[in-house]
């Protein structure tokens, strides 16, 4: 337990109500649909505070706080919470309610009491037994609490440690809504969604909400791991259009362990090598027009330590630290003062007059060899990320909506720490040094994560221009800025929560022979379908799936589209090099290349001959490029004579702002297996006729005596640009598998006259028959996983199975469609109409059905 922090009362006590005052139903889920385990509660905290023993409410177990990789152990959290502060009334009284304040134990918020205050589960996925049409993720949980609970055995903020203030509710009901995805777009992300509800009686004047995060990162079994964490902001990214000077908002603040804990010279498996993330991507008003405020601070029992870093006047809490925000005072300030802190490796500089990149006025630590080098190499910080003033009215609601990110690879290089900044002070004093260590940082990945999350929050489909002014003109400093048109791309203002989804699950049709499954599908819907977030067709392939269990699957078939992605050389818009990046165009078939840039290769004057199709992506490697689409000037373009060459070089058009050589190339996507080989009708070539869209995958050699699962599950090829990458989309395979079961289908079983028959028979009690037998895994413990089957049944019979001495043991309904795979099978769990095992003996089992009566015997062993 770290220094200061009180342990939170245990607030689970089994009776309804404390001296009459009603319980609070205090609950805490884990999310894990992805691969950050992330915990979120009804009481305005995130994160499990370092308490394991709190229980998740979806499965029992013990929480994780934010673990990623989920199961790894490394944590990147201690706690979060929502804050807000507001002036409220006609005296003006300054109001900050908190689900913690990260150090005394604070907190201010509570749901409601019994069912009210549980959490709504609700999830995308089918199979999920939290299945609802309106979920928005594969795992929505949402909640609901106030800041009216004011009895002190709850509210620890009653009254206040600090400022001794009586608590003062302002009737807050807030709707906290979180999202997880299972797709591999949205696994590393988590995002709540807040709707604050002013229930008071007086409005709420200039008003702020933050988000303040406390991140302790490192392996769990790591002594100390909460005093070598950094904080940073990242106020503004260059645009996704590369268009300078323009620049996109992002508001994003992170924290990150000082060098990735690093083992034996290299990273190890308990290396926190990610990045935690705050972005917020919507509040009352446009985010582009407002800025973030970003505090962050070092809380400590000695005083030096204790400090964040502020501009006069200073504002000092009770321990005459510049660092904790104690009191409502002090904490509105730090959700309302309209700073962008410096990062905090920064802090050894003195900043109060040399600008390194964060602005001057700066109040230095006391002693920047001392208290700065301990705070710029790491410490236990937490940072504050809000947004504000807004006034809420009586009976309106503020909604803000931010997302938690963990971005792997941060760390790049171990010995980055070392070899920067290393132990030697005056080292953290030097900006030339502290840079080079921020250049080996990569947030390549915390950005794109953050620019991701907000597309799926609102998905772009406006495109509107924008004027970016530059600093100064490159032609002339003295003459007056630049202004630049930028196209880009905005959502309409609608939350969607909807990222990137797989083309639609085929629909099948299965028929079943003697050891033998067809299935069949029709793919017009699946092929033809528009991806709701890129805006395109995307559709790439089918896989075939086969289970014997209905849990784990294997890929026995294959079949996608020949086409290849074109890649460009690449300006990276942020370290301004050149780099090889996936062109924004999708990808492109063996026609399309030739009908696109045939044209352009064969008019270059240098170039041997004239090919009729001279791009052979197979040939030559060679990608689709992002050339000028002018009339060709040989003057302009210069390529290779050599047809041998793997590559093609281009000059590009030299009025272009970044004249430069490039060479450009295709890559197969996926395998390029073709489906015509698994067409039913390959011939038909025309997309209007529907018999281009059926498909047969056959599946011979199977065992009678076992049933199979089937699914035939479609891609997408993915999305990827010099900015943003998506991997390929894919639904799993039991949202569409079947069971099937290999054998003569009831026609065949009717022209062939084939009997009623029992497997295994006898049944030797001690013996594996697992082989047969699998457990219900979903459907909790069985009476019994021993099984005898039937087979080769009238569609709708009654079977019995009596004693020899008459007595019945069992009855057993069999009703199925004559054009099932299972229409002639049925099992019997070897238990009697009371629910017991039977025991050895043989037994009389008896089929009747409209086609007259069977018996049979069935020998059991022991």
């Amino acid at each position: 337990m770290k220094a200061g922090i009180e342990v939170s009362k245990d607030l689970s006590r089994t009776a309804s109500n404390l001296g009459g005052y009603p319980l609070p139903n205090l609950q805490q889920c884990t999310h894990k649909a992805g691969r950050l385990w992330f915990t979120v509660s009804n009481y305005g905290i995130f994160g499990n505070q370092g308490n394991y023993f709190l229980r998740d409410c979806l499965t029992g177990q013990p929480t994780s706080s934010a673990e990623f990789p989920g199961g790894s152990s490394i944590e990147y959290l201690l706690q979060g919470a929502l804050w807000i502060g507001a002036i409220v009334g006609p005296d003006k009284d300054t109001l900050v309610h908190i689900g913690t304040d990260g150090w005394r134990g604070i907190r201010h918020f509570f749901p409601g009491e019994g069912v009210s205050g549980e959490f709504i589960r609700r999830s995308i996925n089918k199979q999920s037994p939290y299945y609802d049409p309106l979920a928005k993720s594969d795992m929505d949980l949402i909640a609901t609490f106030y800041d009216t609970v004011t009895h002190p055995f709850f509210n620890t903020g009653n009254p206040d440690p600090e400022d001794g203030k009586t608590y003062k509710p302002m009737g807050l009901k807030i709707v906290q809504s979180s999202y997880s995805w299972a797709s591999g777009w949205g696994q590393d992300w988590v995002m709540l969604d807040y709707q604050i509800h002013n229930q008071g009686l007086e409005p709420l004047r200039n008003a702020y909400v933050g988000v303040f995060l406390d991140a302790d990162i490192g392996y769990l079994n790591t002594e100390n791991r909460s005093v070598d964490d950094l904080s940073g902001f990242i106020f503004r990214v260059p645009s996704l259009s590369n268009v300078f000077p323009c620049m996109d908002t992002l508001g994003l603040a992170y924290a990150y362990d000082n060098d990735g804990d690093p083992e034996g010279g290299g990273f190890g498996a308990t290396s926190p090598k990610a990045a935690i993330g705050v972005r917020v991507v919507r509040i009352p008003v446009n985010l582009s027009k407002t800025r973030p405020v970003f505090n962050w601070w070092v809380v400590d029992s000695n005083g030096l330590l204790d400090w964040g870093p502020q501009k006069a006047p200073v504002l000092l809490n009770p321990a005459s630290g510049l660092g904790q925000p104690m009191g409502a005072a002090m904490k509105y300030k730090w959700l309302s003062n309209q700073e962008a802190d410096y990062d905090q490796v920064y802090s050894a500089i003195d900043q109060s007059s040399q600008d390194v990149g964060f602005g001057t006025g700066w109040v230095p630590p006391l002693g920047l060899l001392t208290t700065g080098v301990d705070l710029a190499n790491g410490n236990d910080t937490r940072f504050l990320l809000s947004f504000g003033p807004f006034d809420v009215g009586v009976g309106d609601s503020l909604p803000i909506t931010f997302g938690l990110i963990l971005a792997e690879g941060f760390h790049q290089q171990p010995d980055n720490l070392e070899r920067n900044l290393g132990n030697e002070p005056v080292n953290y004093t030097d900006p030339a040094r502290v840079n080079n260590y921020k250049a080996e940082l990569n947030n390549a990945l915390l950005i794109q994560h953050a620019r991701l999350m907000e597309q799926v929050f609102d998905i772009p489909v406006i495109t509107a221009s924008r004027l970016c002014t530059a600093i100064a003109n490159p032609a002339d400093p003295g003459l007056p800025p630049q202004l630049i048109l930028d196209n880009k791309k905005f959502g309409d203002g609608i939350p969607d929560f909807r990222g990137p989804s797989a083309p639609p699950l085929p629909e099948l049709y299965y028929t079943v022979r003697d050891g033998e499954v067809r299935v069949r599908w029709f793919g017009k819907e699946t092929e033809t379908s528009v991806d709701p977030f890129t805006g395109v067709r995307d559709f790439e392939g089918y896989r075939v799936h086969l289970s014997t269990d209905g849990y784990n699957y294997s890929n026995i078939g294959y079949y996608d589209q020949i086409n290849w992605k074109p890649f460009i050389l690449f300006r990276n818009p942020i370290t301004r090099f050149l780099e090889w990046a996936p062109s924004p165009t999708p990808p492109l078939t063996y026609d399309q290349i030739q009908e696109m840039y045939a044209v352009y290769w064969d008019t270059c004057r240098n170039k041997p001959g004239n090919i009729t199709r001279p791009i052979d992506p197979e040939k030559y490697n060679a990608p689709f490029s992002d050339l000028y689409f002018g009339q060709p000037n040989p003057d302009r373009f210069l390529c290779s004579p050599d047809t041998t060459l793997t590559a093609i070089r281009v000059k590009f058009d030299p009025t272009w702002p970044d004249y430069e050589d490039t060479i450009i190339y295709f890559v197969p996507v996926d395998y390029n297996f073709w489906l015509d080989k698994a067409k039913l009708y390959p011939s038909v070539t025309d997309p209007n006729n529907d018999s281009a869209y059926w498909y047969e995958y056959r599946l011979s050699g199977l065992f009678p005596s076992e049933p199979v699962y089937l699914a035939i599950t479609s891609f997408d090829n993915g999305y990827a640009s010099p900015t943003l990458r998506i991997d390929p989309q894919e639904y799993i395979p039991s949202l569409n598998a079947r069971a099937v079961y290999p054998f003569p289908s009831d026609s065949e079983r009717v022209a062939n006259k084939l009997k009623v028959s029992v497997y295994p028979n006898p049944y030797r009690i001690d013996h594996n028959y697992s082989h047969y037998e699998k457990p219900k895994i979903n459907e909790g413990v069985l009476a019994s996983t021993q099984e005898l089957n039937f087979i080769n049944l009238p569609p709708k019979c009654t079977i019995r199975i009596y004693t020899l001495d008459g007595d019945l043991v069992q009855q057993i309904n069999h009703d199925k469609a004559p054009n099932a795979t299972d229409a002639g099978f049925e099992t019997w769990d070897m238990l009697t109409r009371n629910a017991q095992k039977v025991v050895a003996g043989m037994y009389i089992f008896s089929v009747e059905s409209s086609e007259g009566r069977y018996i049979g015997k069935i020998l059991i062993i022991q």
